[in-house]
């Protein structure tokens, strides 16, 4: 069975979205193909200039922050230049996600950061789904 190359697109989107190791593997007929899940961003993040602090970088990744809604930035230095960076965004206006978590794990190394991996996490809305940050989908 061949795979159409817009096939292949999603199904590269898809595991890209997904909260598992970095490396994924997708066989297509006898072909191995290995995507990073990270290498568009890391790509990008070399040839960034000022982002020179672990609050800039996730705020490179994640964008725009709406100044209403409560927003929190943690930052945990690891071994050397490694970082583990947190941010919390509460007050969401959405009818069904109260709130959403991302996890960095980054490293800064020559002036240059590497993400390493990323986690997002949602706590619902009251009625909505769970109440405690989950990968699980609100309803």
């Amino acid at each position: 069975m061949k795979i159409k190359p817009s096939l292949l697109v999603i199904l590269l989107i898809q595991f890209s979205c997904t909260n598992t190791s970095v490396k994924q593997e997708i066989k297509t007929d006898s072909t191995i193909v290995e995507t990073d899940k990270y290498a568009e961003i890391n790509s990008r993040l070399k040839h960034a200039e000022n982002i020179e602090t672990p609050v800039e970088l996730i705020k490179y990744y994640y964008g725009e922050i709406d100044a209403e809604e409560d927003v929190e930035i943690k930052v945990d230095k690891h071994d050397g230049n490694n970082f583990i960076i947190t941010l919390i965004q509460e007050n969401i206006k959405d009818d069904s996600v109260a709130g959403m978590m991302v996890v960095m794990s980054a490293q800064l190394s020559k002036n240059v950061w590497t993400v390493q991996n990323i986690d997002r996490t949602w706590k619902c809305q009251r009625g909505r789904g769970h109440n405690q940050y989950s990968s699980e989908p609100c309803l």
